[in-house]
């Protein structure tokens, strides 16, 4: 094929091949739509950059309409045409001297080149630094580019009823550098760019991304409560709605539900966004990845494909569903990771780390303006993660999102933590859970290990008995003792230190398991508190903080039916202290050694007053505020020194900055490893994505001493199926 035949037809895609205009077509018929979509924040962004919300449109418009306009070059289409592997120069950056003529700098900034330049790989300040030589003249179709360029004012004018306000410039088709230069040029730009540019992003993406998805897609979900209704009724025919669901449902604003495990915070939460939606998204966030994933399952009964799930392992959610490498999968994996889909579920980690400017943070915290995002299990964070919280909620509160923070103990200072953010609003429970209860509480000032007979005719009269154990190694002690009591494969360990595959098959042996009508142990770690939705007959505990033991609790008797039980808790550990810190531990042991709660009944009404006395007001708000204080610090010199706008790259110079990006605080830093032993297997896999079914995270201590740096990280260590990650092979 000759060279000049390349240029006869410009095409954007091969599989099907649809030219640029096509593609460009589409692109701009999904901006419109995110005009619509997105109508209110297109307004809010235009007033920060002190332009008008057609300007902005315009700009939008011309960055869409260019974004691929570098495929009309040589050395894509002869990749096209002729299926040559390589693509040559990037196309997003053949594009820049056409979007960088057409339309003039906002302040001084091209955020329409920034997105184009970006719109398949993250911006960071070196990108494309490797091309800064190469010249622009002669990479091109020019005739046909051109055609395509000048055409912009006349596309502009009929898609969107107005004319282009710019001039169009002749674009200049010369050296790499001197462009890359002047784009990014972008030392102390004030905050207001990262917002921005993050819309600019964002509208690319959506637009680029749903022209080539071919997918029914749907922004916001709608009619909430009807589903609701429909799926609760399906389950139970003769249900009705709780006063407090009913009360909730007409909460127009942020709101707080204080309502006890296993009694409809959940419907009362989904009640609450449909009023709050306002044709926006729902962002529902959890803890763990077992609760996302729980969630995720329960959503999608409620509102069937449109729900998304983003954690660190939701691919293998997700290929479970559509198979590894589908379109469907890719796309699914997608729009869930971005926030996209009409409903998603994720871990907190995935919003908080936006804030650090990870992967894909324009598309997150552009889908979470104006949103409705409930908090589930707020109290479960330590008080680092909760400070990231308030400073999250302050930002998008100003980016007008909605609020329902829920828990079924929900301190005192928690909920004042966070008036200081969002201002007043209602607390809704319902007194008369207040005299509810559960539990009885047998506190023992000695070693758990005394509780394995007691444990054993627990199992022998066919209970099903949760043993809660404070730290791996205490669980895997426990578990073998039990082992040579028992005898009998009617006993599981569950802990952190599994691979996903195989904790994957110990949760769901563990929920099967609360159905039947023998006898069965789970020995846990505090990973099961507030993950695995299970309703057991009998708990055996180590000590751990109040809200950390109502939590424990919540798993055994869950619904009330058993009337009363007993909960036995035993002395912590030494490594107790560390894990939760040495006054918590000692609060809670003052606590429940009290002669008014240590073998008595305890209400929901006294649970409420045993978490005050865990947490003391005034002295967790000052605590609170200090790590605020720092965090927005860490904020500040984290942003400033990404220019606002790029994305936190993963190589050793930027390790500072990763450092501070973290959404937990971790006592003990953890690493995502696989152990050596399934290399072998793993290279044999079709797909490398599968991999992720044998990742475990893990403490560094444990590892650090036998890990191996591959495309991934290895750890050389004792691992089974029974264990899990025990410590290096040597």
């Amino acid at each position: 094929m000759r060279e000049t035949s390349l240029c006869s037809e410009i095409l954007a895609k091969s599989k099907p091949e649809e030219t640029i205009e096509e593609h460009t077509g589409k692109a701009i018929s999904f901006l419109l739509k995110y005009f619509d979509w997105h109508e209110r924040n297109i307004s809010r962004v235009a007033e920060l950059a002190g332009v008008s919300a057609e300007e902005l449109k315009s700009r939008l418009f011309a960055t869409v309409y260019l974004h691929d306009i570098g495929k009309a070059s040589m050395d894509f289409q002869r990749h096209i045409h002729i299926r040559d592997k390589s693509k040559g120069t990037p196309h997003a950056l053949l594009s820049l001297p056409f979007i960088y003529a057409a339309v003039p700098p906002l302040d001084g900034i091209h955020y329409e080149s920034l997105a184009v330049m970006s719109h398949h790989r993250p911006f960071y300040d070196n990108l494309y630094s490797d091309r800064s030589d190469m010249e622009f003249e002669g990479r091109y179709c020019v005739e046909e580019a051109k055609r395509f360029y000048r055409k912009l004012p006349i596309i502009h004018e009929e898609r969107t009823g107005k004319e282009y306000p710019f001039s169009l410039n002749e674009p200049e088709l010369g050296i790499a550098r001197d462009l890359l230069k002047r784009v990014k040029d972008l030392y102390r730009v004030p905050p207001k760019t990262r917002e921005i540019f993050s819309l600019f992003v964002s509208a690319l993406h959506y637009s680029d991304w749903l022209a080539s998805a071919n997918i029914d897609y749907k922004y916001s979900g709608g009619n909430i409560a009807e589903r609701t209704e429909r799926a609760v009724k399906k389950a139970n025919r003769s249900f009705r709605w709780y006063d407090f669901q009913n009360r909730i449902r007409d909460i127009e604003g942020d709101v707080f539900i204080r309502i006890p495990t296993g009694k409809g915070k959940t419907e009362a939460a989904l009640l609450w966004a449909d009023r709050n939606l306002n044709s926006g998204k729902l962002i529902y966030l959890l803890p763990t990845r077992v609760t996302s994933n729980a969630m995720y399952l329960r959503m999608k009964r409620i509102f069937g494909d449109m729900v998304g799930i983003s954690h660190g392992t939701a691919a293998l959610r997700i290929a479970e569903e559509s198979g590894w490498g589908t379109e469907e999968y890719k796309s699914k994996k997608l729009l869930s990771s971005t926030f996209m889909e009409p409903v998603t579920i994720a871990t907190i980690d995935q919003l908080l780390l936006a804030s650090f400017n990870w992967y894909h943070w324009e598309d997150i915290e552009q889908n979470a303006a104006f949103s409705a995002v409930v908090f589930d299990e707020i109290h479960s964070y330590d008080t680092y993660t909760t400070a990231l919280i308030l400073n999250l909620v302050s930002e998008l509160k100003e980016k007008g999102a909605k609020f329902a923070f829920m828990s079924a103990t929900f301190p005192d200072y928690l909920r004042e933590g966070l008036e200081g953010v969002i201002g007043e609003r209602p607390l809704i429970q319902e007194e008369n859970y207040d005299k509810l209860s559960r539990h009885r509480i047998h506190f023992t000032d000695t070693p758990v290990e005394n509780a394995i007979q007691s444990i054993r005719r627990d199992y022998e009269r066919g209970k099903k008995t949760l043993v809660i154990l404070n730290t791996v190694e205490k669980s895997m002690k426990m578990y073998k003792e039990l082992k040579e009591v028992i005898r009998s494969d009617d006993i599981i360990l569950y802990h952190s230190r599994f691979i996903e595959r195989d904790r994957r098959e110990k949760e769901d042996k563990i929920i099967k398991h609360a159905e039947l009508s023998r006898g069965f142990i789970a020995v846990t770690t505090q990973v099961v508190e507030v993950s695995l939705d299970i309703d057991y007959d009998a708990l055996y505990t180590e000590l751990a903080p109040i809200d950390a033991l109502v939590q424990r609790m919540g798993r055994v008797n869950r619904r009330g039916k058993r009337g009363v039980v007993d909960v036995f808790i035993y002395e912590p550990s030494e490594e107790s202290f560390k894990i939760y810190g040495e006054g918590n531990m000692k609060r809670a042991n003052e606590i429940i050694q009290d002669q008014e709660i240590n073998g008595k009944e305890i209400t929901e009404g006294m649970i409420k007053t045993l978490v005050e006395r865990q947490y003391p007001k005034e002295g967790m708000l000052k605590e609170l505020k200090k790590e605020m204080g720092n965090i927005q610090d860490s904020l500040r010199y984290l942003r400033v020194n990404l220019w606002r706008i790029q994305t936190l790259q993963l190589s050793d110079e930027w390790n500072t900055l990763r450092k501070l990006a973290k959404s937990r605080e971790e006592r003990f830093p953890t690493i995502e490893v696989i152990p050596l032993d399934f290399k072998e297997e793993i290279d044999k896999l079709s797909n490398p994505a599968e991999a992720i079914r044998y990742i475990v995270r893990v403490p560094l201590y444990i590892v650090d001493k036998c890990l191996l740096k591959e495309e991934r990280w290895y750890a050389d260590v004792n691992y089974n199926k029974e264990y899990g990650i025990i410590n290096c092979k040597s």
